[in-house]
């Protein structure tokens, strides 16, 4: 990480919390915290680190050494999940593949489970397309029960590098009920960005004595693949549909502050009670991961796409660089087509829609018959962002 990155890191978080803290107000669980780490998408080597504005006594490392519960900012391996194939087969699922998304019940070794959509928001089914790019529980729940349940999904984190050791087996891992830090959660981001790649993240580039003969040098990741080719291209461009029509537009700049224009994909992640946030994304350099909170988990009285993902876009507006590639230029050509977010097929004119990856020759041929309710005012009022409202008072 070079000092200009870390100087310029630290400068922003630090006025960022304090800006948020003047929105919030103050809590009695100490000051808002918050973390952050970029990694080369290829060779994992840190780019930058944040590890909190408050420094521990004990030099505790919020970046590395925390482990938090990462909410909907894990979602994105169970659509790589249902991507994954042997190689030169085609994958079981589909951008316009569409799963339940009512309110129901799950049969679990503890009992019946019922995840809820946040906002309130139903639809009878909804396409992976959707799904992901507005954070949809129970399509996600449901998917990962088609998958095979949790352990499939526990499988593929190891292989990326997360620990799993601790994670339990229920279905509430979809949408991150497992504790991970922000080091394997910007590694699970490079691998899909950069192809369905392993990278270990690594800060350290070399060592060299007084006289300049070199102790140790880094050894660069093994292009070691965790992830089918076609399945990280679909992941990544469901995590560019976040950025571009879902719950992460505000990596763009919110609430006055400038953001990310260029190429990027993301996830936004909530836990229950909003006590933490986080926002996980990458451009085609970098995989980048924020994590606010408070260090005794409280409720924090807003979302990721509010303070996390707005955080995302500043600082990576200030890390991108003009020479930086502007496109993703690996893995299989993948085409867009446009499909209706409830059914899956190509949309009509009364549809939501929206411009889903697929690969050539497995778009969607049939048409929406169309006849959906119209939007739920109520809950398009409930995903008005806090900076939306703010201004509306």
């Amino acid at each position: 990480a070079t000092a200009f990155a870390i100087g310029s890191c630290s400068k922003l978080f630090t006025a960022t919390l304090a800006r948020y803290e003047s929105i919030l107000g103050a809590s009695k669980a100490g000051p808002l915290e918050a973390a952050g780490v970029a990694i080369d998408v290829q060779t994992g080597l840190v780019h930058s680190i944040f590890a909190g504005a408050d420094a521990t006594s004990t030099g505790f490392n919020r970046a590395t050494q925390a482990r938090r519960q990462p909410g909907s900012a894990f979602k994105p391996l169970v659509y790589a999940l249902a991507f994954d194939s042997p190689p030169g087969t085609p994958p079981r699922f589909t951008a316009a593949s569409v799963e339940p998304n009512e309110p129901r019940d799950f049969k679990t070794p503890t009992g019946i489970w019922r995840p809820r959509n946040v906002g309130g928001h139903y639809t009878p089914t909804a396409s992976l397309a959707y799904a992901l790019s507005w954070s949809q529980n129970v399509a996600t729940a449901s998917l990962l029960e088609r998958l095979g349940g949790p352990r499939p999904l526990i499988a593929l984190a190891s292989r990326l590098g997360v620990d799993t050791t601790r994670f339990p087996e229920e279905l509430g891992i979809a949408f991150g009920q497992a504790e991970v830090t922000l080091v394997e959660m910007a590694q699970v981001t490079a691998a899909i960005a950069n192809g369905g790649y392993r990278v270990d993240a690594t800060h350290l580039l070399r060592v060299r004595d007084g006289a300049g003969r070199e102790l140790l040098e880094a050894v660069p990741s093994k292009k070691e693949p965790v992830l089918n080719p076609q399945a990280a291209a679909l992941t990544r461009e469901l995590m560019r549909l976040v950025v571009e029509a879902g719950t992460g537009g505000a990596v763009r700049g919110a609430g006055g502050q400038p953001g990310y224009r260029g190429l990027a994909i993301g996830k936004t992640g909530t836990t229950d009670a909003e006590k933490d946030l986080w926002f996980v994304g990458a451009t085609p350099q970098l995989a980048m991961v924020v994590w606010l909170g408070y260090d005794r988990p409280k409720h924090i009285g807003a979302s990721a796409s509010d303070l996390a993902a707005p955080l995302w876009g500043a600082w990576m507006r200030r890390l991108a660089r003009p020479e930086h590639a502007s496109s993703f230029d690996w893995g299989p050509p993948l085409v867009r087509a446009s499909i209706c977010t409830i059914t899956g097929m190509l949309a009509e004119v009364d549809c939501k829609a929206l411009a889903a990856p697929f690969l050539p020759g497995t778009a969607p041929r049939k048409r929406c018959p169309g006849g959906h309710p119209p939007p739920d005012e109520t809950s398009e009022r409930a995903r008005e962002s806090l900076w939306e409202r703010l201004e509306q008072h």
